[in-house]
């Protein structure tokens, strides 16, 4: 007798990552789905994770690919990013009218999550941004949408930060 089939959500599209090569690759791939937009959560914006060209080449592809693409990127402290020239805000300083770089409130300085969702479809999510362990998924809105829903109240209090911005004289 055949068991009736039920219908299972894809758990193929979700994988667990444990190392820094791991992790990369996880924010490559959820980068490489994003067709509109990039919201990209993070204290201090890696090098490791947000600063490599598979990676910037990505952003640059969907920016450059869609002109209704944008790329929000919200620190909580921009300081490093900024001090050590980091690509990805260098990017912004060419791109600016599609990539946008705040830096959260005080209110959430405290969070030390680093997560970034592609499309409200699309994320990869590490609770602690000091380790590597983490979890991506290609196809999980529900989850997508709940880091995205944090993101947007994170991104309504948040403050630009002038330092992102060069003068053009």
């Amino acid at each position: 007798m055949e068991r009736p089939s039920h219908h299972q959500p894809d758990s193929d599209t979700r994988r667990v990552f444990a190392t820094q090569e791991e992790a990369c690759a996880a924010v490559i791939d959820i980068a490489a789905c994003a067709r509109r937009t990039l919201d990209i959560f993070s204290p201090t914006l890696d090098p490791a994770l947000y600063e490599g060209m598979e990676f910037l080449s990505q952003v640059k592809r969907l920016v450059l690919g869609q002109s209704y693409a944008r790329v929000r990127v919200l620190l909580q402290d921009p300081g490093p990013a900024i001090q050590r020239g980091h690509r990805l805000v260098e990017m912004s300083r060419h791109l600016s009218s599609f990539i946008e770089i705040r830096t959260a409130s005080a209110d959430y300085e405290a969070r030390g999550e680093d997560f970034m969702v592609a499309d409200s479809s699309a994320f990869v999510y590490r609770a602690r941004s000091s380790q590597w362990h983490g979890v991506c998924d290609t196809d999980s809105k529900p989850i997508a949408r709940r880091h995205l829903e944090l993101f947007t109240q994170v991104w309504e209090h948040s403050l630009t930060e002038q330092d992102f911005r060069r003068l053009h004289l």
